[in-house]
Parts: structure tokens; C-alpha cells; sequence
């Protein structure tokens, strides 16, 4: 979750199978815009005996005038499970709104894998539940958090020559949303998303160990 000056992006995409974590965030999200009983909607993928559900325009076409209902300029949370299975219209509907968002509506699709259209992925800010690298605790984030400098730059060295920046980012923007979550503190979110920043850089061709040691140095200032 990113929020600068209590400015929060409007749509989320949760990836993965942590559910636990998911709700942990989702929950998070509840208490920090301080929504009120009833301000959280949410919809699902319509079952069908024998065929795979999906998600139809008349559940986003509802969805949208539910979490319109706004009043005392309160927050609403729209939460859409197994977005991947939103069809062409449905998509083409919340897509629009995407586009042209409330700053009273905060929208968290929630899929155990990226595979959302393109187009309304691209208009989320992306998180990860329960990457490899945190199952395989392969990394020690709690002590590369808190450790010295010199062991922070070490560690940053390794990761490049092993090739495994962007799992570790991944894992990384994972711990800090725990720690925020724990902690209830927002000023933690602001890591979070620089922690995105640096994975968008890098796929920019940045300088993969600069731009790792500049976002441990932002860390170190916060924690």
C-alpha cells in the first residue's frame, strides 16, 4: 500500500495464495481510510455446475453503483476475488472507471495468479502474497533490515551476482507490508512503494546494485 501525504493509489491487484496476508492487508487498508461497517463490497465469480464462473458486467455494473453510494465523503473498498475471471465486458466496464477513478474508492482485485487483462492490470499498483522467496525463507529480511551498513551493501552484492533482484524485492515488499501491518503503521507504506519504484527502475535497465543500496539506505532511515 502506498500512501504519501494520506494519498493512496485507487486500485490494487493482490497476487498469490497467502490468503492470510491478503486479508491481513485487506483489513489494513479498512482501518487506515477508517471505512465504516458496510463500506467494504465485494463480488466473486458467479458458480456454475459444470462450467468454469466468471465474472459478469452486471456484477461490476452493480458493484460500481454500490461503492458509489458514498456519503460525508466516507471511503468504500471494492474487492473483486479471482479478478482473472472478469470477461471482455465486465472488464471494459471497470476498466472505464479505472481510468477516471474516485479518490472515495479504493478497488483490490484479488488473484492467485497475474494472469488479469493487461490493460486493467497496468492500472494497478501490484502486490505479492506468498512468493517463493518467503517460502523458502531463502532470505533474511529481519536481518538484512536491521543489520549494519557494510552487511547491507555485502548482501546487496550477492543478490546482483546471483541474479535474484527481483524475487528478493518481491519477498522484501512482502516483509515490509507485514511489518506495517503489525505495527499499524502508515508511515511504513511509503517503503513499500519505494520498494516498487525500485523493481520499475531496474526493469529500466537502472543500475541494479546502486539503485538496491539506495533503497536500503531509504530503509535504514525509516527502521
Amino acid at each position: 500500500m502506498e500512501a504519501e501525504n494520506d494519498a493512496w493509489s485507487h486500485a490494487y491487484l493482490f497476487v498469490g495464495n497467502d490468503v492470510d496476508k491478503m486479508n491481513e492487508a485487506i483489513n489494513f487498508i479498512h482501518l487506515s481510510k477508517k471505512c465504516r461497517i458496510g463500506d467494504v463490497i465485494s463480488i466473486s465469480p458467479e458458480e456454475k455446475i459444470g462450467k468454469a464462473g466468471e465474472i459478469k458486467m452486471e456484477q461490476i455494473k452493480s458493484l460500481l453503483h454500490d461503492v458509489s453510494l458514498t456519503t460525508n465523503n466516507s471511503s468504500r473498498i471494492a474487492i473483486i476475488y479471482s479478478a482473472d475471471k472478469l470477461n471482455i465486458s465486465s472488464a471494459n466496464m471497470l476498466l472505464k472507471t479505472l481510468e477516471e477513478p474516485s479518490k472515495n474508492i479504493i478497488f483490490i482485485l484479488v488473484s492467485a495468479t497475474e494472469s488479469v487483462i493487461a490493460t486493467i492490470k497496468s492500472r494497478c499498483r501490484i502486490y505479492h502474497f506468498g512468493t517463493d522467496a518467503e517460502k523458502d525463507h531463502k532470505y533474511s529480511y529481519d536481518q538484512f533490515v536491521q543489520g549494519t551498513l557494510i552487511d547491507g551493501f555485502k548482501k546487496i552484492e550477492e543478490i546482483v551476482k546471483n541474479e535474484e533482484t527481483m524475487p528478493f524485492l518481491d519477498g522484501l515488499s512482502d516483509y515490509l507490508l507485514e511489518v506495517m501491518n503489525e505495527k499499524l503503521c502508515t508511515e511504513l507504506a511509503e517503503l513499500v512503494e519505494k520498494t516498487q519504484l525500485t523493481k520499475k527502475m531496474i526493469k529500466g535497465n537502472a543500475n541494479q546494485r546502486l539503485t538496491l543500496e539506495n533503497l536500503f539506505l531509504d530503509i535504514k532511515d525509516y527502521i
